[in-house]
């Protein structure tokens, strides 16, 4: 009963690390916000640490070793490990954020690359961890804009069963923006004809088009300025 009431706190702190309607780590702007985000992942640690036995629970363990992932802690190393004998991929996944958050960052998008192409053919890590992976992958890319090209690549193709379907395109096209307007073209025509409603968005919809000789462009510019013109009229 222990067991589960700390893999429930570690869930719960996994989930509270990203706030609703953000979309990486830089979205936190308020510093005293990511503080408490830390410190939520310190007393899921410590509360981890202070058991006796230790997890032998798995999603327990996944859950702990992302806990120490995110804040680039060495002892998520042995959880990866004990991790890696029963689930591969989901196990990978952790490194790569975890690598990342250490800022190695070559290392970071070669493990996380690999862990979204196995993701094709394997739905079944924990979402908790996807979502992380996806958010460290778009970190990672913001952090140095040389690993987009290749995370793109990876991100190219449907997960099975269409698991996470919308964020990896949406990680997708945001890590395919840092590349150039031959490999972000298909991440924008994905959206076709019902592109994303927001600003950024379409204004890069309309550059690319743009640049590409596209004659959707006369579309994007008209999109465009009705999103304008309703964000004027809303306030």
């Amino acid at each position: 009963m222990e067991d589960e009431r700390t893999a429930m706190y570690a869930a719960e702190v996994a989930i509270e690390l990203i706030p609703a309607g953000s979309s990486s780590h830089t979205d936190i702007a308020d510093a005293a916000l990511r503080r408490y985000l830390d410190q939520k992942y310190a007393d899921m640690v410590l509360k981890w640490e202070s058991k006796s036995p230790q997890s032998s629970n798995l999603n327990e363990t996944a859950l702990l070793a992302l806990a120490y992932s995110e804040t680039g802690n060495e002892r998520a190393g042995a959880l990866i490990d004990k991790l890696r004998s029963f689930h591969q991929n989901e196990a990978e996944l952790i490194r790569g954020i975890f690598l990342e958050r250490q800022g190695r960052h070559s290392r970071a998008a070669e493990a996380l690359s690999k862990a979204f192409v196995a993701l094709r053919t394997d739905p079944w890590p924990l979402e908790v961890v996807t979502h992380h992976a996806l958010i460290a992958a778009r970190d990672l890319v913001m952090e140095d804009a040389s690993y987009a090209p290749e995370l793109a690549r990876a991100l190219e193709k449907s997960f099975a069963l269409m698991y996470f379907e919308e964020e990896r395109k949406r990680v997708g096209c945001f890590i395919a923006s840092y590349t150039d307007v031959k490999t972000i073209l298909p991440w924008i025509a994905i959206y076709e004809p019902n592109p994303n409603w927001d600003e950024k968005f379409l204004e890069l919809r309309l550059r690319v088009y743009i640049a590409t000789g596209n004659p959707l462009q006369v579309r994007a510019q008209s999109d465009l300025d009705l999103f304008r013109s309703q964000e004027l009229q809303n306030k």
